[in-house]
């Protein structure tokens, strides 16, 4: 059987199968960069994928190493949508006139494999404003433009200060931490992906969050954030959706 894969990032599968003669047969592979070191496999199941398709991708994703996740198609899947969050706080800090140095030392608290600043050029600026692009189309008011990000896509080092205001490092974690909890919390409620656990293993195998918190929902939990922002945690959440 052929089978049509694509290893987009966040563009929408359903929508690339919706002219082909057999739609049934595309699936969505995103690996992570590096491709080679990362083990994460989201798996993204479309509107008409089919159970076939979507077993020979899984098993295709076993036999590469890789640790295969189910993801609905939706914006930025899982990672990249959690990732964007937390990237669009990070270009507001710069955008209030924190200093890069500042802002990377900050999130490299929370125990990140790289600083933002390393990351993004690891990625590419142009492909970072491109994923931004996509899930502004789809939440504007979650994922704003980043004038500073756009610059740096079109080649351009100019940082764009809309407001002279520097963020504290602690008000920095306590943002992105923020945003972070608020992105899981609604992609567990659009059923992205079924389980809290899920988050956590998409985020510590393809986005290098540290293995010694736990996952993120963990540390959420352990910090009190989760807590203080839905009235619940997200192991109360676990606990509910298997009682």
């Amino acid at each position: 059987m052929c089978v049509l894969a694509t290893n987009t990032s966040s563009l929408s599968v359903t929508d690339m199968a919706a002219d082909l003669r057999a739609p049934a047969r595309v699936v969505g592979l995103h690996f992570f960069n590096p491709v080679a070191l990362m083990p994460l496999l989201e798996i993204v199941r479309a509107e008409e994928t089919d159970d076939e398709t979507f077993a020979t991708a899984f098993d295709i994703g076993t036999k590469l190493r890789k640790r295969p996740v189910l993801v609905a198609d939706a914006p930025g899947f899982v990672v990249n949508r959690v990732l964007t969050r937390m990237t669009r706080v990070i270009m507001d800090a710069i955008e209030h006139g924190t200093p890069t140095e500042d802002v990377d030392e900050a999130v490299m608290s929370l125990g990140m494999p790289m600083a933002p600043s390393v990351l993004l050029a690891m990625v590419g600026p142009r492909v970072a404003n491109h994923v931004l692009e996509t899930m502004h189309e789809s939440f504007p008011d979650r994922f704003p433009l980043s004038p500073t990000l756009a610059n740096f896509a079109a080649g351009n080092d100019e940082v764009v200060i809309v407001d002279q205001d520097p963020w504290t490092r602690a008000e920095i974690v306590e943002r992105v931490l923020e945003a972070v909890a608020d992105e899981i919390h609604r992609l567990l409620d659009e059923g992205v992906v079924p389980e809290a656990a899920d988050v956590d293993t998409c985020l510590l195998l393809g986005a290098g969050w540290p293995f010694f918190l736990g996952g993120i929902t963990k540390h959420l939990d352990q910090t009190g954030v989760s807590e203080r922002m839905f009235g619940e945690t997200f192991g109360d959440i676990r606990a509910a959706a298997t009682a």
